[in-house]
Order: structure tokens, then C-alpha cells, then sequence
């Protein structure tokens, strides 16, 4: 599928370079924030981003150096991931869905999949791995809607005709989920496994051969937690979690629990 794709995002740079200065005993805001400012485009991105509702800013922040302080080193370097993967197709008509709502769809699950691993676990490690393949779990989307325009538009119109899921249409027409070609082109980024793993299985958690909760466990649910508080197609069936892919993992009581916490970041957000 990827050898048809015209329209493919080129390894993010920017996002190795501050993965670098990280390492670096000596990494600093000020360091990330200059690397952020060389590139224009990805940096109103940041910035749009940083300052959106879902950080909760009490003050809208005017520069990149502001941005990185305010929302720290992980969060800013996950932020790049996304901008840079956007602003690869802004420049690309597409036609299947909006591009605005797919956004504001992976910002949100993102801050979901953080908020559900900091509330199972507390590891700031897995959450930082879950709120980065949250904000990256539908880049599948973009690349078939921008390079298989035609096929991409048969399938989300056959998911709404037979009322069935998108991802299974997407494997029955291109043999792969935009799951699966996401994950794919971010393997080939070498992004950790964990994401890869994440985005690749948010919509198959049975695939994922650890039975422990997981950023992806994170993910799968966030991803359905999020459409929960914005049904805006009703013309596809409304994805369930899996209470028996939690059971084997001994969290089945979890879910309402995931849930609140995500209800009350969404009320957080908006005051």
C-alpha cells in the first residue's frame, strides 16, 4: 500500500533532534523551544496546540520557548510529532472527512490516553508512550484520504451504507486497516515499539501478545471514550470496550473509572 501512497510524510527531523537534546545532561526549554522556532509551519502548530483548551493554559503563550516550559519537554516532543504529520497535507485536498475534526479527534484521545495511564498506573513513562500514539492513532486516515482518495471515499461510504465499522470496510477494500498503515509508516520513523504497537492494535486489542495493561490499553480505550463524548457519525456503529479483552487483563471494574476520569478532564478543559 505504501509503495502507491505519493503522499508520505518525511521522517520528522525535528522530533530526533529534540529526542537528542533530551539525553543530553545538559537539555534545557530555552534549547527546545529555538529548535522548535527554526521551522515556522510546525511552530505556529505548537503553539496552536499549546494553547488550545485541552492544556487548560490560564494565559495563551506567544512563543515556542513559553510553550515548552509551560507544557514540558515530552508533551512539546509528541506535539511535533502530530503538527509535522499534519502540516504534511495541508496542502492536500481532502475530500473524505474533515481534517479539522480529525485534529481536534487525536488531540483529545492523546490527552485521554495520558489521563487513563496516570490513573492506573502513574508511570510517567507509559503515559507519555500512550499520549503520543493517542495524538498518532488515526494517521492512517490522512494517508489513505490523501493518496487513495477514491478507494478511501468508496470504503467510508460503504461503512455508512452497511452501518459498519470503518476499519473493518478499510481491511475488506486495501487488505490493511489505516491502523495497520499508520503504524507501518511510523515503524519505518523508528518510533519506540510501545507506540507502534499502540496505534497498529487500537482497534484489535487481542493482538497485542501482553496481557498487562499497556499504552495501548490506553489508547483502545481513550480512542473509544473520545467518540463517546462526540457521536458526530451517527451513520457508523459506535465502538463498545471490549469488557472481555479487560477481563483477561484483570481490569474489567476499570472502565467506568477510565471513563470519569476522562469526563472530568473534558470538564476541566472547558472551565
Amino acid at each position: 500500500l505504501l509503495s502507491q501512497m505519493r503522499h508520505l510524510p518525511s521522517p520528522p527531523e525535528m522530533y530526533f533532534q529534540i529526542a537528542l537534546e533530551m539525553q543530553s545532561p545538559n537539555a534545557s526549554v530555552e534549547t527546545v523551544g529555538n529548535l522548535i522556532a527554526r521551522d515556522p509551519a510546525i511552530a505556529a502548530k505548537v503553539l496552536q496546540l499549546a494553547n488550545s483548551a485541552v492544556f487548560g493554559l490560564q494565559l495563551q503563550v506567544a512563543n515556542p520557548v513559553d510553550a515548552v516550559n509551560y507544557i514540558g519537554l515530552e508533551t512539546t516532543k509528541a506535539l511535533v510529532l502530530l503538527a509535522h504529520t499534519f502540516s504534511s497535507f495541508e496542502h492536500v485536498e481532502l475530500s473524505s472527512f474533515s481534517i479539522d475534526s480529525l485534529w481536534q479527534h487525536s488531540l483529545r484521545v492523546g490527552h485521554f490516553a495520558r489521563r487513563i495511564s496516570l490513573t492506573e498506573n502513574g508511570d510517567p513513562g507509559m503515559a507519555d508512550e500512550a499520549f503520543t500514539a493517542g495524538l498518532l492513532h488515526d494517521l492512517g486516515k490522512l494517508l489513505f484520504a490523501a493518496n487513495l482518495p477514491q478507494q478511501f471515499g468508496e470504503a467510508v461510504a460503504m461503512a455508512r451504507e452497511q452501518y459498519r465499522s470503518l476499519w473493518e470496510v478499510e481491511s475488506q477494500v486495501f487488505g490493511a486497516t489505516h491502523a495497520e498503515v499508520g503504524a507501518c509508516v511510523l515503524g519505518v520513523w523508528g518510533l519506540p515499539a510501545p507506540i507502534v504497537e499502540s496505534v497498529a492494535s487500537h482497534h484489535h486489542p487481542f493482538r497485542l501478545l501482553t496481557r498487562s495493561f499497556s499504552p495501548m490499553t490506553a489508547v483502545f480505550a481513550a480512542n473509544i471514550l473520545e467518540h463517546e463524548t462526540r457521536p458526530e457519525n451517527t451513520a457508523m456503529p459506535q465502538a463498545e470496550i471490549d469488557l472481555g479483552y479487560l477481563k483477561d487483563l484483570g481490569l474489567s471494574e476499570r472502565a467506568e473509572e477510565w471513563r470519569r476520569s476522562c469526563l472530568m478532564a473534558d470538564k476541566e478543559t472547558a472551565g
